[in-house]
Formats: C-alpha cells, structure tokens, sequence
C-alpha cells in the first residue's frame, strides 16, 4: 500500500499522522482511495478518511501453482 498527499503532520511519540489535504491510497493490482483529510492511529492500525472518499476496488488475480499436475484416476480400469 502507497499514500500520496502534499502535506502530512507525523506525531512520533504518539504514534500518529495526519492531513487535511487530498490522500491518495494505492496498492495492487489497481485499487485506488481517494479522499480529503485523514488520520492515523499506528497503535490501534485505524485509519480514517474524513471526506469526499472514493474508492476503486479490483479483487488480486489467485496466484496459482502452474507446475501442478492434474491428478487423473482410472476407476473402471481395462482388463
């Protein structure tokens, strides 16, 4: 996950930050936030965004395991 904004106040000791700017949230494949102000709470892992937010969600592709072979069983085996 990548956040963008032009200004962001960071509270180290309380572990802390906070805009009231435009926030852009990214992470892959192609989810996208939008939103003007947020604040962050590291300690309890709570971000909230404070208006106008959008979003744009795209489900990540399952990984798969392309080496797999098929598993095929004869049950009626020719005699």
């Amino acid at each position: 996950m990548e956040l963008f904004t032009d200004q962001l106040t960071v509270l180290p000791n309380k572990d802390q930050a906070f805009t009231k700017r435009p926030v852009r949230i990214t992470q892959d494949p192609k989810t996208v936030v939008n939103a003007i102000g947020m604040r962050y709470d590291k300690k309890n892992g709570v971000m909230k965004l404070l208006e106008k937010v959008r979003v744009h969600y795209e489900k990540p592709i399952k990984k798969t395991n392309l080496n797999a072979q098929p598993i095929i069983q004869n049950k009626n085996p020719k005699k």
